[in-house]
């Protein structure tokens, strides 16, 4: 068994990040993520999966809840305010 193997390509890392492969090149380019170059072939690298998971924590956001749209705010709102108007004794009218 090759010990190159168990690393990522290029491709699988910005699979595994949820990034564009050029973003991974960026992350080599710039220092931040480390990769071994392939003899050869010009541009390949490989990137060991531990040091790909470092760089993740650090630099892909973690998602967050979406906000709810305008409109559904605004249904929220008026169920609120149909609560409100609603009298307190179920028993007694509120036009008596």
């Amino acid at each position: 068994m090759n010990k190159d193997d168990d690393k990522l390509t290029t491709g699988q890392a910005a699979e595994v990040a949820n990034v564009h492969r050029k973003t991974i090149l960026n992350w080599i380019y710039g220092g931040h993520l480390k990769a071994a170059r392939l003899p050869g072939k010009k541009g390949r690298y490989r990137i060991a999966p531990d040091d790909l998971d470092k760089v993740i924590e650090e630099y892909v956001p973690k998602p967050r809840k979406p906000k709810p749209s305008k409109a559904a705010a605004k249904a929220v709102t008026g169920q609120q305010n149909q609560l409100k108007r609603q009298p307190t004794n179920p028993f007694v009218h509120p036009d008596s």
